[in-house]
């Protein structure tokens, strides 16, 4: 805790068990991150395509994108992919010896990627107004020794098919 940073632990913040706030932080800062991107033109879903063929050396696949984001549909990805390259911010690229199609940044994609990661890093800036470089990493082993209380390693899902990766900014 800051210095002279007091903290009323008899009121709210007793009466609230840990996974309240959890799960309250989660939903302040999802709504938040997708406003401001909604704001900024673009949907969550967008952004983490942009991420991952940005992440992707050679441009990623639609498969790949596909696994990555299995809450979609193939029509919603389709849909998303289309309007990323209708924008000019992907761009098709087919492997001559393969046919494997890749989509990759174009330059415009680039801009628009890193403008977007300018609203995210803007929203985690937001919400870590008055909270010191030493209480948040405090608060995050707080929560890593949690995880490992319960007898998962931080980074691992509860079961094997629950990936857990740390967000993209």
């Amino acid at each position: 805790m800051s210095e002279g940073a007091a903290v009323d632990y008899t009121g709210e913040i007793r009466r609230q068990p840990i996974g309240y706030w959890i799960k309250r932080t989660g939903e302040v800062l999802n709504h938040t991150i997708d406003e401001r991107l909604r704001d900024a033109g673009v949907s969550r879903q967008h952004w983490l395509v942009l991420c991952l063929v940005r992440e992707a050396p050679a441009g990623a696949t639609r498969d790949q994108l596909h696994s990555s984001l299995r809450s979609l549909s193939d029509e919603q990805l389709d849909e998303i992919i289309s309007d990323l390259c209708a924008r000019g911010w992907l761009a098709p690229e087919v492997d001559p010896r393969s046919g494997v199609v890749r989509q990759t940044l174009t330059e415009i994609g680039r801009a628009g990627q890193l403008k977007l990661a300018l609203v995210i890093s803007g929203v985690r800036r937001q919400s870590l107004e008055g909270i010191s470089e030493d209480d948040y990493a405090f608060m995050i082993e707080c929560l890593k020794r949690m995880i490992t209380n319960l007898g998962v390693e931080p980074g691992q899902g509860p079961s094997s098919n629950h990936r857990s990766k740390p967000a993209r900014t």
